[in-house]
């Protein structure tokens, strides 16, 4: 189906995701990282990216990291669980600052995003990547990487 033209609106939406839960400090798409938006055939606009943290019990202190989103055009083939031990070329797009948190039942826990006015375009055949900086397996402070945007 061609892309609609006159303007442009994304036709379809388009939606990933990801659970981070593991430790990545390489900024230059290196290392473990997870596939978290798969830009569709006329190519796609991503409008915000939001970070959770997905701990599995509620009394867990999510540690100070960094989020780093990466976009390239690696083959999404091979993936294990999601998971790549290396994107190349990969070209860092942006980074969320998440701050250390007690998460509890009544307190939320660590939370990040990135808006995009206007959209961030992605070219047909690219992917977004995501890694954490720091995972502290002993408080199981996994994070939760969703992407929302849609294809031409």
């Amino acid at each position: 189906m061609a892309a609609n033209t006159t303007p442009i609106f994304v036709g379809t939406p388009n939606v990933g995701f990801a659970r981070l839960n593991y430790t990545n400090q390489n900024s230059d798409g290196s290392g473990t990282q997870s596939l978290i938006f798969t830009s569709g055939v006329n190519g796609s606009r991503i409008d915000e990216i939001r970070v959770h943290n997905s701990a599995a019990t509620p009394s867990n202190t999510t540690d100070a990291c960094v989020v780093r989103i990466f976009v390239a055009t690696a083959s999404t083939t091979g993936l294990i669980n999601g998971y790549t031990s290396s994107i190349t070329p990969a070209f860092l797009v942006d980074e969320i600052a998440i701050s250390s948190t007690a998460r509890s039942t009544s307190a939320v826990g660590a939370s990040g995003f990135l808006s995009y006015p206007g959209g961030l375009i992605m070219a047909s055949g690219s992917n977004l990547w995501a890694c954490m900086s720091i995972y502290n397996s002993a408080n199981f402070d996994a994070l939760d990487v969703i992407v929302r945007g849609g294809n031409f």
